[in-house]
């Protein structure tokens, strides 16, 4: 019994320390200059002429990311549609990074992210709506 609540203690800890030093995907309206995500949100509404949202990854400074790359689907009747490749490089001094995307139509996003070694990193979704005017 002991033995059984110490692997689950050891776990515990291992599991706990790979969720602190995670990487998070936040999409928003903007970032600041200090690397925080302004307006976040899981959905947007943009002009029928297409609107920006922004990816906004952070990453922990003992992981650091040289450039990352953001597969882009749109899901459509349960499927992943292909939309886009986006690459991004990162500034070494920061432990953030940040990308303008440009949306035209409706619809539910998935984002997978991959670092400089093309190893998927994290997945995320956000909606889209198109403004009726």
């Amino acid at each position: 019994m002991r033995n059984y609540i110490s692997k689950i203690l050891l776990l515990c800890l291992v599991f706990g320390v790979e969720i602190t030093a995670a990487q998070t995907l936040t999409f928003c309206k903007s970032v600041s200059k200090d690397g925080e995500a302004l307006g976040a949100a899981q959905t947007f509404t943009v002009p029928k002429n297409g609107g920006t949202v922004v990816f906004h990854l952070q990453y922990p400074s003992s992981k650091p990311v040289t450039s990352t790359s953001f597969d882009i689907y749109r899901i459509e009747a349960g499927k992943e549609i292909f939309n886009s490749t986006i690459k991004q490089s990162a500034e070494p001094s920061k432990n953030w990074l940040s990308k303008e995307v440009i949306i035209y139509e409706s619809g539910v996003y998935r984002v997978y992210v991959y670092d400089q070694q093309d190893q998927l990193v994290l997945k995320s979704k956000f909606t889209v709506r198109v403004a009726a005017k």
